[in-house]
Parts: structure tokens; C-alpha cells; sequence
């Protein structure tokens, strides 16, 4: 009997494992073309910026931006980063690898915690999900703390997970390693989320003897002895408040209302971001998630010893705290996702086990939306910001085709809408990589000016921004760009200097030019500038972006004789 498309593939696969690793060498080739995109502002070239201050400052407690006291962020990205900076030298290859690196360990930790409890294939769909999520491509080219939070927690959590199951204290020590780390990356969320997941195992299941076992202590004293530099560096720094900062204030204190960063935004801000970051898997995952609240209720908050609640636990109760802070961005929930894969990747398999038609109603809808993001990303590639090199418009449409044929070639199969939402994911951002953010990046038109800065060797004290500056300036020039708020400072420097140059926008040209009589000005250069990271729709449409572009200049100013 000739076997159909998808059954062909499957007799594929068993007869050669090592497939099972092509989606997953696609997905990193599209991770590493974004290791050598240039950083965005604000944050990712802020971070870029510090590690390299830090490389070359040797000061590895103190964080420090632009020769000032920093009291944001823990300091394990910048102690990754600048690491990376030494071994490979400054560039955005270097400063983004380590995270990569994590991405890469929070792939492999999703799959093997959900293998310690489900079969092969929910734990292969579970690690696919996450990384061919939308915002997985995302986090691993703007990078944030986040990227190491992520790989951290859910390290930690597979392996708490796995010496609760086995008894091996080789587990415990890993993952209170793992706590460790994530604390470092990003403060005592990377503590909460494993208390979250394990704490509502122990709740449901009335095993309340879990949380007297010694190993927890010792646990804790690693995670202690992990912090004490950080701590250290902190209490140097700002006394007593360096420490209450990073273990309260910036975590807790965002829900108690005592920290300044308040945003106003709804309590519904996760659930609207989710919807995209988790693409195009999301409405398995929302189900997936109602499916086990129904259950634990159902139960009356109680489940038998053979399951797992933690991963929903740990997922849920991390949403609803996250969901409560007074301050919340989008990559706040990114550290989330690995366990939101676990949680759509078992129902998925409980849909397809049990034969339900659901599975079949949700995919035949999303498969429409599929095209939908392969027409996007083919006109922002084509038309909106054409691809500089033809051989990714022809690998992109290439890819188009190929997930076409599936489309057309394979109309039954139960795996079928996974492999063509994979490969589309995989196209897409192809696309975006190669071609759309680095067009997109040309705007951010300081990276242009501090590269000349550098590459020319200008002193640093003879470049200036004008009133204002950037975070990419600060990273691509590799210096602490110094600010000018007034024309005395340029006549100051003018009697000291041959000539200085001036980074300025077009809107306060005319404090310079107005005074031109004392000044022999030349211009250097003259770009066309948009805050990248603030995308609207007149500046993506070719047609009205020239309404929205702002223009800056590198002026060389010197002394008129």
C-alpha cells in the first residue's frame, strides 16, 4: 500500500532520528544571522554600552553607566558580555552570544524537564514551540536580561524537578545553581517562579513534607554565597539601600507601589502581549491553560500524586503577579514561555491521544493565518525595506514555495499545521533578519556616526552631542559620549581644540547656526534618523515615512579666524 505524505514522513523519521534535529539547525541559523544585527536602542545598546565600560573600567561589582553609579539591573549580562568582549573583541557578535548561549540551554532545559514526565513527542513539540515562538526570535536579537532569566529559571526548575523525582542531591544543587543565576540576571524573580511552580505542587497535592527536606536549606545557602559579590558590590556602592534595592524594592516594590517606575498599564497588558510573543501557537496555549484551571477546580483544588501541577503553577501564578506590577513591558513575560510550551505542547497531545475534534478546528483557522505572516514578511523584505542582497528575497520565496507545496501536498495529517507553523517561523524571520532589521537599523543613524567617530580615532574630548545623546552613540563611538547643553561650551572648547565635532539634530541646528560668525562649521554628515525601536505605521509605509524621519548631523566645528 503507498503510504500518504504524512506517513511517509513519519516512516522518515524513524528511520533517520537525526531529522528530528533540521527544524531545530534552521532555527539557529536564523539565531545567528541576529548575533551580527546591530543593537537597538534603548536597552539592548545601553547593556552593550556598560559591558564595554566595564571591560575596560575592571570593575566588575560596581555597575557603571557612562562613569556613573547604575542601580537597575543586576550585573550577571554585563559580567557575561564583557567576558565575551575580552575572548572575541567588541562587537555586537560578542555582546549577544552569551545570551544566545542561554537561549540555546532554555530549549534543551523545556525539553527535558517535560520529558522527566511526558512522552518523546510532547517534550520535542514543547522545546520546538518555544523556539519558534515569535518571541523567541526576538529576544535572542534585542537582547535584555531577560534572554538569561529564561534559561536560567527553567534550568532551574527541569532540575529541582528532577531531584524531587529521583533524590539525587546533584539535582538540588544544579538548580539552586540555576536560581542562582537568574537572581543574577534579573533579581528575585528568578527565585519566584520555581516557588511559584513547586509551591502549588505541594498545595494541590497535600505533600507538605516536600517543604521540610534539608536540601532546601543548603539551597538557599548556594544561592546566598552566588549573590554576596553582587551584594557586596551593591552595599559599596549605595549602603544599605544597594541590597534592599535588588532584593525589594525593584521586584516587590513594583506591586506594593514603592518603587518609582509605575506605567499605568491594564491588568490585561500580558494577556494582549502574549497573543503575539507565543505566535503562532497561541491559541492552543490559552485553551491549554483554561483546560487545567477547569481541571483543578473540577478537583475541588486537589490532584492525585501521579501528576504535575508545577509547570501550570509556576506559569499561572507567575502571569498573575507579573500582571499585578504597577510598571510592565512586553519581555516581562518572556521568562514564562518555556513552561507556557509545556502547557500547549501536553494539550495538544491530550487533543490528539484522545481524538478530539477541536485540534483539527484550531489548526484548519490558524493554518489561514500562516500566509498571512509569509505576505508580511515578504512585502516588509520586497517592497517597505528591500532586501539589499537578492539571495534572500530568492531563499525567502524559495521557503514561501516549499511551504505552499505542504500546504497543497499534505491536506491531512495531524502534525501537519506544527511542521508548516515552524516552517513559516522559520521564513519569516529569516527574512526579517537578513534583510528588514538590518534596513530598519539604518535609521538608528547614530550607530553611523559613533562608528566614524571610532574608526577616525577622534579624541574623546574633542566629540560632543548636542543637548541630547543616545545609548547606540555611547556603544558604537566606545565612549561615554559627553552632552553640550549651550553654545558657551562650544566656545570653551573651540579656544582649547583646533576643532570638535557635534553630534545635533536638524530641530536645534539653529542655536549653532545662528551664532555661525564665531564658528567655521562643516558638515561631516547628514542622515535621516527614527527612534526604530517606536515602529508606526507611517514610518514602515515607504510613502509617508519621509514625514516622519528626523535628520542629524556630525558637525566639525572650529574657531572662525
Amino acid at each position: 500500500m503507498k503510504l500518504e505524505g504524512p506517513e511517509r514522513i513519519t516512516k522518515l523519521l524513524q528511520k533517520y532520528p537525526a531529522l528530528y534535529l533540521l527544524p531545530f539547525v534552521l532555527l539557529a541559523i536564523v539565531y545567528v544571522i541576529g548575533l551580527f544585527i546591530d543593537v537597538m536602542d534603548v536597552d539592548a545598546a545601553q547593556y552593550a554600552g556598560m559591558s564595554r565600560e566595564m571591560l575596560v573600567s575592571k570593575h566588575y561589582l560596581q555597575v557603571m553607566e557612562c562613569g556613573k553609579n547604575y542601580l537597575d539591573k543586576p550585573p550577571l549580562l554585563f559580567w557575561l558580555s564583557s567576558t565575551s568582549y575580552a575572548i572575541f573583541g567588541i562587537s555586537n557578535f560578542a555582546f549577544k552570544l552569551p545570551s544566545l548561549l542561554f537561549a540555546f540551554l532554555a530549549i534543551f532545559s523545556t525539553y527535558r524537564l517535560a520529558r522527566l514526565y511526558y512522552s518523546f513527542s510532547t517534550a520535542y513539540i514543547a522545546a520546538l514551540m518555544l523556539a519558534s515562538c515569535q518571541m523567541f526570535f526576538v529576544f535572542v536579537n534585542d537582547v535584555r536580561t531577560d534572554t538569561i532569566l529564561t534559561g536560567s529559571v527553567i534550568f532551574a526548575i527541569w532540575q529541582l524537578a528532577a531531584f524531587i523525582k529521583s533524590g539525587k542531591y546533584l539535582h538540588c544543587f544544579l538548580g539552586f545553581i540555576g536560581v542562582g543565576l537568574a537572581m543574577l540576571s534579573k533579581g528575585p524573580i528568578g527565585l519566584m517562579i520555581p516557588v511559584f511552580a513547586f509551591g502549588t505542587e505541594i498545595f494541590l497535592k497535600r505533600n507538605w513534607k516536600l517543604i521540610f527536606k534539608w536540601q532546601w536549606l543548603s539551597g538557599l545557602v548556594i544561592v546566598a554565597l552566588m549573590l554576596a559579590p553582587m551584594l557586596y558590590g551593591l552595599y559599596e556602592q549605595y549602603g544599605a539601600t544597594g541590597p534592599k534595592f535588588f532584593l525589594w524594592t525593584q521586584s516587590f516594590g513594583r506591586i506594593t507601589g514603592e518603587s518609582e517606575w509605575k506605567n499605568d498599564a491594564s491588568v490585561f497588558f500580558f494577556v494582549q502581549n502574549i497573543a503575539w510573543e507565543f505566535l503562532p501557537w497561541t491559541a492552543f496555549l490559552f485553551l491549554g491553560v483554561i483546560r487545567k484551571v477547569w481541571i483543578v477546580i473540577k478537583n475541588k483544588f486537589y490532584i492525585k500524586e501521579s501528576d504535575q501541577y508545577f509547570v501550570f503553577g509556576g506559569f499561572l501564578l507567575g502571569f498573575i503577579a507579573l500582571s499585578l506590577s504597577k510598571y510592565k513591558l512586553p519581555h516581562y513575560i518572556y521568562v514564562l514561555m518555556p513552561l507556557a510550551s509545556i502547557i500547549t505542547a501536553e494539550y495538544i497531545t491530550w487533543l490528539l491521544t484522545n481524538g478530539i475534534k477541536l485540534y483539527k478546528v484550531i489548526a484548519s483557522i490558524m493554518l489561514f493565518l500562516l500566509p498571512l505572516i509569509w505576505v508580511l514578511a515578504l512585502s516588509l523584505c520586497i517592497y517597505f525595506f528591500p532586501a539589499e542582497h537578492f539571495i534572500v528575497i530568492i531563499i525567502g520565496v524559495a521557503l514561501f514555495l516549499v511551504f505552499i507545496l505542504g500546504l497543497i501536498k499534505f491536506p491531512s495529517g495531524n502534525y501537519r499545521y506544527i511542521a508548516l507553523a515552524v516552517l513559516t517561523m522559520v521564513g519569516a524571520n529569516f527574512m526579517l533578519d537578513a534583510s528588514v532589521y538590518p534596513s530598519l537599523l539604518k535609521f538608528q543613524s547614530d550607530n553611523t556616526i559613533g562608528r566614524w567617530i571610532n574608526s577616525n580615532k577622534v579624541e574623546a574630548n574633542r566629540f560632543f552631542a548636542y543637548q541630547e545623546s543616545t545609548k547606540s552613540i555611547n556603544y558604537y563611538s566606545r565612549r561615554a559620549v559627553p552632552v553640550l547643553w549651550d553654545t558657551q561650551g562650544i566656545d570653551s572648547l573651540c579656544k582649547r581644540f583646533p576643532s570638535i565635532y557635534l553630534r545635533i539634530e536638524r530641530a536645534k541646528l539653529p542655536g549653532i547656526t545662528d551664532t555661525s560668525n564665531h564658528y567655521k562649521i562643516d558638515t561631516v554628515m547628514a542622515l535621516p534618523y527614527y527612534p526604530v525601536a517606536l515602529l508606526s505605521i507611517d514610518f514602515v509605509n515607504r510613502e509617508t515615512r519621509k514625514s516622519v524621519l528626523r535628520k542629524i548631523y556630525l558637525l566639525q566645528i572650529s574657531k572662525d579666524k
